[in-house]
């Protein structure tokens, strides 16, 4: 949902895919949701992980907030700028970003 209320939502527990997923040249926000909708991965056990969606705008900024002023997580979204369900998200502090980046993720549930 592209519209500003669901920009500020924040699933309670989401899980980020893993580097293999990320993409760095998706020059619109149908192709990033696109992708998203298309991404899999299995896990070692061989879960299969394939209801991807593109992050919120709030869920970005808590990445970036937790992966630069905590030790609660190393850096994951080391791009400047990426792709939420309601346009592109600037990395706070940085000018005139040009990436595209995606980093889909996924609401975690307990049964998957």
């Amino acid at each position: 949902d592209p519209g500003s209320d669901n920009a500020q939502l924040v699933s309670p527990s989401f899980m980020l895919a893993s580097q293999l997923g990320a993409v760095m040249a998706i020059q619109d926000l149908e192709g990033a949701a696109d992708h998203c909708e298309r991404y899999v991965e299995v896990a070692k056990d061989g879960t299969v992980y394939d209801d991807w969606r593109l992050p919120t705008q709030a869920e970005i900024m808590i990445i970036y907030k937790y992966q630069n002023d905590s030790d609660a997580m190393d850096e994951v979204l080391a791009g400047n700028r990426y792709w939420s369900a309601s346009g592109l998200v600037p990395k706070p502090g940085v000018n005139n970003p040009r990436d595209q980046a995606i980093r889909c993720i996924r609401d975690a549930y307990e049964d998957k």
